[in-house]
């Protein structure tokens, strides 16, 4: 499950830190105030292909980072360990994901 993401320098947005809880989270706002850019952060984070068009104006790197939380007994963690991805050494039972952008690449 999401936990966390951090947000830099993506469209309209320069620093957006937002917390998820359990069950259902919902994003809420105005036509323009950047929900759609969120959910294209997200994509962007768990692979979808973003053009370098959604770095800021007037910014060369964008930073996008997700925490995700991972039930024990879920099976995820043999998962995790096959592809390389490694729980954040702490009691969090968390893993995390980062993307970079950069502009011209």
């Amino acid at each position: 499950m999401l936990s966390l993401l951090k947000i830099a320098n993506i469209a309209l947005i320069d620093e957006l830190e937002a917390e998820f809880g359990p069950g259902l989270n919902l994003l809420t706002g105005e036509t323009g105030s950047g929900k759609s850019i969120i959910i294209d952060s997200l994509g962007a984070l768990t692979g979808e292909r973003v053009s370098s068009e959604l770095i800021k104006q007037g910014a060369e790197t964008a930073r996008i980072e997700g925490i995700f939380s991972v039930e024990e007994g879920s099976g995820l963690d043999e998962a995790l360990d096959e592809i390389g991805l490694r729980l954040i050494e702490d009691d969090s039972r968390a893993f995390e994901l980062r993307q970079s952008l950069l502009r011209g690449f």
